[in-house]
């Protein structure tokens, strides 16, 4: 899916939904938010781009050197699986081109990108792992980094200030973990940083004036939350943003100049003060990557 704003287009890599079975959760679930204010966003709509070569879903997602790279994934018919299969978006052609294979199947992985290389992390969601590798776009290749302090899938990433912050998640117990790591390319090295105040897996991490930014989520497969915190890496403490309008959870979120757009079931958008309702995709989406690209030119 596509959505057009002057100088800007987003590109959702987008499949149908997996069905997983559900873990039971001692968390309760968040309330519902109301009312809901009305779309500040009426005049905007989606439109339909080239479709994936390979249909998947809980894959991840990433704009490197002008194109969108569609990482890893469940498949149809092999669910517990995960896909070695990266392909790439050429927003001038409107066409997805195969990209090296990840050295092992992958899903529900954790990725972030620098301006010139892709990082990847744990998965899949039958096996969360240590696995950690690093996409080095001018030469093509996938190369391991070092492997993960614990196993970890259904985690979320960003790049901020030279340094991959990885966030939120499950380990081999299927409980939701804390303990959140600021990986160092340079060193090939993780430091801990201050924990996930509220632990939670299947959410949404972004880039966001310099901070790392969790939304959503949810605590086992039920119970999907609204809360949204921050992690300041110069004062080493999360805070918390306006919680979302919707509760949220396998869904994505970039952002875009001074907003964040959050893309799934719903779209939900940022300004920076208050979260309004976005233009609706056209069909509701679970497992979802998203990715934005600026036009050259």
């Amino acid at each position: 899916m596509i959505r057009w704003l002057p100088g800007l287009t987003m590109v959702a890599a987008v499949v149908a939904c997996t069905n997983l079975e559900p873990m039971p959760s001692p968390h309760p679930s968040s309330g519902d938010v109301t009312p809901l204010p009305a779309t500040t966003y009426a005049g905007f709509a989606w439109a339909s781009v080239a479709p994936l070569g390979i249909a998947r879903s809980h894959l991840s997602a990433a704009t490197v050197g002008g194109e969108i790279y569609a990482i890893g994934g469940l498949v149809p018919q092999q669910l517990q699986d995960g896909s070695v299969v990266v392909e790439r978006y050429d927003l001038a052609s409107n066409t997805w081109r195969k990209a090296p294979d990840l050295p092992a199947p992958t899903d529900h992985a954790a990725t972030a990108a620098s301006a010139t290389q892709i990082f990847v992390f744990g998965g899949t969601f039958a096996s969360p792992s240590t696995r950690a590798y690093r996409f080095d776009v001018a030469a093509g290749m996938w190369t391991p980094i070092a492997p993960l302090p614990e196993p970890r899938a259904a985690a979320g990433a960003a790049f901020v200030g030279g340094r991959v912050y990885l966030v939120g998640g499950f380990g081999t117990d299927r409980k939701e973990l804390a303990a959140a790591y600021a990986y160092d390319p340079a060193a090939d090295r993780y430091e801990r940083i201050a924990d996930l105040p509220t632990p939670r897996e299947h959410l949404a991490v972004v880039a966001y004036r310099g901070a790392v930014c969790a939304l959503g989520g949810h605590f086992g497969q039920a119970d999907q939350t609204t809360v949204v915190e921050c992690y300041d890496a110069s004062s080493h403490r999360w805070s918390t943003l306006p919680p979302l309008l919707r509760r949220a959870s396998d869904f994505a979120a970039v952002a875009i100049g001074d907003e964040i757009w959050a893309v799934g079931d719903d779209v939900q958008v940022f300004d920076g003060r208050v979260w309004s309702l976005g233009p609706a995709l056209g069909t509701p989406r679970l497992g979802v990557a998203a990715a934005a690209l600026f036009p050259r030119g």
